[in-house]
C-alpha cells in the first residue's frame, strides 16, 4: 500500500496515471454486481473485444474526474482542502477495521476456529511490534520479533475442511455434477445458487431474498430443488461451472429446467422476490 501511495501521490501525469492503476487494483477483486457480466462477457472474447470492453470500463471510471476538471461550475462544488481531510481520513479507518472483523470471520469459515484465532494473535503481534519499532534500540529488536511473529502466525491453517454450513439447511442440497445431472434426468427442476462467505452480494441477496421463509415455501411450491454451489474453500470444479455460463465471478444463479433438453436460465447478480418467483413458475412442475 506504500508503494502504491507514493506512486499516486507523484507529481504530474505519472502521479494521476498510478492514481488511476491504484483504483482499479483496488477496485477490481469485486466486480458484482455490476462489472460481472462484462468482464465475463470479455474473457470469452478475442483480444480486440476484450481489450475494448476493458478501455471502455477505464473510461467509464476516468469520465467523472475529466468531466469535473473541465467543469469551472464543478469544481466550485468541491470541498476545499484543510484539516477535514485528516479527520475523515480517521473516520474511514474504521470501515478498515470492520473488513479485517469480516475477513477473519471468512477465514474462521474457510478453516475453523483456530485459523481465526492465530490471525486475531497475529494482528495484535503486528499492533505491538509497530508501536516498539519507534523506540530506542531494545524496543526496535522487540518490535522486530512481535512482526517476525505476526508473520509466523499468519501462516497457521486450521482444519481446511471447515464449512459454512450452507447445504446443510432445510431443503436445501449441495452441489455436484452428477446429483444435477441426476436430478435433471429424473424430471426436477433445479435452481443452482453458487455462493461463498467471502462474497458479500451473495450474503445479501441470502438474507434479503433466497433464505426468507416466503421464498423457501415458493420453491416448495413449484417443486424446484434449491442446490448450493459453495465456492468458500476453492473448488475447481465449481470454477469450472461457472466458466461454463460466461461468468468469472459469483454470484451466479442458474435456473434448470426439469428436462436434460431445456436450456438454463441464468438470473441477475443482485436478485428480487418477484425475479426468483418469476423464473420457479417458468419452470414449476
Amino acid at each position: 500500500m506504500n508503494l502504491g501511495a507514493g506512486l499516486a501521490t507523484a507529481p504530474g501525469a505519472r502521479g494521476s496515471f498510478f492514481t488511476g492503476v491504484l483504483a482499479v487494483v483496488v477496485a477490481s477483486p469485486c466486480t458484482a454486481p455490476f462489472m460481472g457480466s462484462a468482464l465475463g462477457y470479455a474473457l470469452t472474447q478475442p483480444a480486440f473485444a476484450a481489450l475494448a470492453v476493458f478501455a471502455t470500463l477505464g473510461v467509464g471510471m476516468a469520465t467523472p474526474m475529466v468531466a469535473i476538471s473541465m467543469s469551472n461550475t464543478a469544481r466550485r462544488w468541491l470541498p476545499k482542502p484543510g484539516a477535514w481531510m485528516e479527520t475523515l481520513k480517521q473516520v474511514m479507518a474504521f470501515p478498515l477495521y470492520l473488513t479485517a472483523v469480516w475477513l477473519l470471520w471468512v477465514a474462521g469459515k474457510q478453516s475453523g476456529v483456530d485459523t481465526m484465532a492465530a490471525a486475531a494473535a497475529g494482528l495484535v503481534m503486528l499492533a505491538l511490534g509497530l508501536t516498539l519499532i519507534r523506540g530506542g534500540a531494545t524496543a526496535r529488536v522487540v518490535g522486530l520479533i512481535c512482526m517476525v511473529s505476526a508473520v509466523m502466525l499468519g501462516g497457521v491453517r486450521g482444519d481446511a475442511t471447515a464449512s459454512s454450513g450452507k447445504g446443510e439447511r432445510d431443503g436445501i442440497v449441495a452441489w455436484s455434477p452428477e446429483r444435477l445431472q441426476t436430478l435433471r434426468a429424473q424430471g426436477t427442476p433445479v435452481f443452482v445458487d453458487v455462493t461463498a462467505d467471502w462474497c458479500i452480494t451473495c450474503l445479501a441477496n441470502e438474507q434479503a431474498v433466497l433464505f426468507t421463509d416466503d421464498m423457501t415455501r415458493a420453491f416448495e411450491t413449484a417443486g424446484v430443488t434449491y442446490m448450493v454451489a459453495d465456492w468458500t474453500n476453492y473448488d475447481p470444479d465449481i470454477g469450472a461451472f461457472v466458466r461454463e455460463h460466461g461468468r468469472n465471478g459469483i454470484p451466479l444463479y442458474v435456473m434448470y429446467p426439469g428436462n436434460l433438453s431445456g436450456t438454463p436460465t441464468l438470473l441477475p447478480q443482485l436478485l428480487t422476490a418477484n425475479i426468483v418467483t418469476e423464473a420457479l413458475a417458468s419452470v414449476s412442475r
